[in-house]
């Protein structure tokens, strides 16, 4: 899951810490309550994080920053979406976060920002 940037790296640490509390749900006394926790603490993890890294790309004129920020807002909404159906509409919408993160994990951390370590790494980032 390395990027090789440890500023990154530690914060998808965090990632993967809310993934295995998503899937402790089932064990938790209270599931959609604490699926709401879960929820708003990704939402926070998300703004910080992906902030982080758009910042970076900023810093350090980074060529692929334009698709990968639009990957980020699509990220962005659709959390978003899932916050929204979660507390306005009263869905259980674990399963689909599940699903979503997993997804982002595999397709994003592990492929898109792998792509950026050459630039954060000229730039005196490791």
């Amino acid at each position: 899951m390395s990027v090789d940037v440890m500023l990154i790296d530690d914060q998808h640490k965090e990632f993967i810490r809310l993934i295995n509390r998503l899937e402790a749900l089932p064990n938790v006394s209270d599931p959609l309550k604490h699926l709401g926790i879960v929820l708003i603490e990704l939402n926070g993890y998300v703004q910080y994080h992906l902030s982080t890294e758009e910042e970076l790309f900023v810093l350090f004129n980074y060529p692929g920053a334009a698709p990968h920020i639009q990957d980020h807002q699509r990220m962005r909404d659709e959390l978003l979406a899932m916050i929204d159906r979660h507390i306005n509409h009263g869905e259980n919408v674990a399963a689909a976060l599940m699903h979503f993160m997993i997804t982002w994990l595999s397709g994003h951390i592990q492929g898109e920002d792998k792509k950026y370590t050459q630039c954060f790494h000229e730039h005196g980032l490791r």
